[in-house]
């Protein structure tokens, strides 16, 4: 049993790196699939499979981690250390006596006697006068507080999987940005309406300005 327990980490972290390198395999694959998917909706889906892949293998060698750490923090990785029922103490001599030998042995015999030297008197310095600091007192300045400003208005990507930000209130518009689901956006000024959707012009995080279909967003109640 004693040479069977330094193995058990050795095989944990064993263990631990080959599932997480199957969830990294998977988390390649779902990569190549985003890359070739037609449609932007699987694209997405793909990326959102492959960040929980890569989720999955750092959580797997996370836990194998901190198993290992248990582990050597109750010894069963050490079970050659000595415990104190192991040490016998000698039945024929008390706590005391023990204590009083060792004081005796540890004490050199020989030392040299040294004599005590005569102290030297020491001067003192005569009182002199200690000078008297005056500390000035700091001005307080006024300084005005800041005028508070209006929150931006903000809206919510809500329609399922994100939307396309595009330069131009329309389909054909150029894609500037994909917003993924829940994305907070600044509403600006203007808005349009088309024929197929209803337009808003807002501002991503990232900074870039653009059009999004008003039926993809979410206006929260102020």
């Amino acid at each position: 049993m004693d040479f069977v327990l330094p193995l058990i980490g050795p095989i944990l972290l064993v263990i631990a790196i080959l599932i997480a390198g199957v969830f990294l395999l998977r988390a390649w694959n779902n990569r190549s699939a985003s890359s070739v998917a037609p449609y932007n909706v699987g694209r997405q889906e793909a990326r959102v499979a492959m960040q929980k892949n890569i989720i999955r293998a750092l959580s797997v060698v996370i836990l194998g981690a901190i198993l290992l750490i248990v582990l050597f923090a109750t010894g069963l990785l050490n079970p050659a250390e000595v415990t104190d029922a192991e040490i016998i103490p000698d039945p024929t001599s008390s706590p005391v006596e023990e204590e009083v030998n060792t004081i005796e042995t540890a004490v050199p015999t020989d030392m040299p006697v040294v004599e005590a030297e005569t102290a030297v008197p020491v001067e003192e310095a005569p009182n002199t006068p200690t000078p008297i600091t005056v500390e000035e007192t700091p001005t307080v300045e006024n300084t005005p507080e800041p005028t508070p400003t209006n929150a931006p208005e903000t809206a919510v990507v809500s329609s399922g999987v994100g939307v396309w930000l595009r330069e131009e209130p329309s389909l054909e518009g150029v894609q500037l940005e994909w917003l993924l689901e829940g994305t907070e956006l600044v509403l600006l000024e203007e808005s349009l309406e088309g024929a197929t959707f209803n337009w808003q012009q807002v501002q991503a995080p990232s900074g870039v300005s653009g059009w999004v279909a008003v039926d993809f967003i979410t206006i929260p109640d102020s």
